[in-house]
């Protein structure tokens, strides 16, 4: 994931926009196409505890450039792709980002 932002709607409720590059390879680093849905999660606070889900669903992910938006109803704080390591990654840690405010207008 290389951004998390979010902008507060005239009703309260949160946008939360991600950009994701997604890649898959093989065991000898060949990159093969993805298209498959991986799950997304948006928390409040501490992504480890579940009291703090505010969205949590697969969302499609092909290679390349992914942007991801999603409403809740909360503040969000951290975004991640799959968020319960379900899947084999080797850099399991770029795929959490804080969700920074934007102050963009609402639309």
């Amino acid at each position: 994931m290389t951004t998390a932002t979010s902008r507060r709607l005239d009703d309260g409720r949160f946008e939360v926009t991600m950009k994701v590059t997604a890649h898959k390879s093989h065991a000898d680093e060949r990159e093969i196409p993805i298209d498959e849905p991986i799950e997304v999660g948006i928390f409040a606070i501490d992504p480890d505890a579940t009291e703090n889900v505010l969205h949590l669903a697969a969302h499609p992910l092909h290679s390349g450039l992914n942007t991801i938006s999603v409403i809740v109803a909360k503040e969000p704080a951290a975004a991640v792709i799959d968020p319960y390591i379900t899947r084999i990654d080797r850099n399991r840690f770029d795929n959490q980002r804080p969700v920074t405010p934007t102050t963009v207008p609402n639309r």
